[in-house]
């Protein structure tokens, strides 16, 4: 029995030593390839990462709206309400005007809305298609997390670390 398990064995371990991945090949045609750096130089800074808030009020849900449906599963009887966060990337293609392409499901709801750059630098959204987004300042939770990059940002400079309860 043990040499069976060996004769399997054997032959399963000799594959998982072979080296895998897949790779560029570095010449096609007897031509190097170009390198993909000086491209992504040029389009890396348009791309942003796209954080968002929401506020979920249960009330928001027609059924909840109906007294039977809270009773019989025991719900409480006052509006209550969920921060949601997500996460999406979009690209800028007009920083002038401060135009980021992206999609809808992202910021849709969204009470608070913030970038953050491949530069690190974070930026507040107020306005959305010409709407306010909230109420038209930044909110609370970016005033926070703002403070704490800005201090992480000093501290690096010092040569300090950062952690998340500064």
């Amino acid at each position: 029995m043990h040499g069976l398990r060996r004769l399997f064995l054997l032959p399963l371990l000799a594959i998982l030593a072979l080296p895998s991945g897949a790779a560029l090949p570095v010449q096609v045609d007897g031509q190097p390839l170009p390198s993909l750096a000086p491209m992504l130089e040029r389009v890396t800074p348009a791309v942003v990462n796209i954080s968002t808030v929401s506020i979920v009020r249960s009330e928001d849900h027609p059924l909840l709206r109906e007294p039977f449906f809270r009773w019989f599963f025991d719900l409480p009887g006052h509006r209550t309400e969920k921060r949601n966060q997500s996460l999406g990337s979009g690209v800028i293609v007009d920083a002038r005007h401060g135009h980021v392409l992206t999609n809808n499901h992202v910021i849709e709801q969204a009470d608070e809305i913030w970038l953050t750059s491949s530069t690190r630098e974070v930026g507040a959204v107020v306005r959305l298609n010409g709407r306010p987004v909230g109420d038209g300042t930044p909110g609370p939770l970016w005033h926070r997390m703002y403070q704490l990059y800005q201090a992480c940002k000093a501290r690096l400079r010092l040569g300090a670390t950062c952690n998340e309860t500064e």
